[in-house]
């Protein structure tokens, strides 16, 4: 369940320019936070088929072992707060880069 959950993540992570978008380059992805998805546990769980119970246990132990995180989400109309949502960090992509859970171009 670990690597369906990260590879979700991680494809949304890619760009349009076929890139890993969080902040610093690795194995020719480029990374910027600015472009950081968040998904809510509905989401998750509408996407990923995958009861929120266990949503929650393995989002627990991703972050504990610091694969994703629990971010502060930005109204892009207002830029207020308005939510939060899990994010791969970029340990999680290096994971997924790794062990081939997102194509390398």
């Amino acid at each position: 369940m670990k690597n369906t959950i990260i590879k979700h993540l991680a494809e949304y992570q890619l760009t349009e320019f076929g890139s890993i978008a969080r902040g610093g380059e690795y194995k020719g992805y480029w990374i910027n936070d600015d472009e950081c998805p968040a998904f809510t546990y509905a989401c998750l769980e509408n996407a990923l088929k995958i009861p929120i119970k266990e949503l929650k246990k393995e989002m627990i132990e991703l972050r504990n072992i610091g694969l994703v995180h629990l971010m502060m989400t930005i109204d892009s109309e207002y830029y207020k707060p308005c939510g939060s949502g899990w994010s791969i960090t970029e340990k999680g992509m290096i994971y997924a880069v790794d062990n081939n859970l997102v194509p390398i171009n």
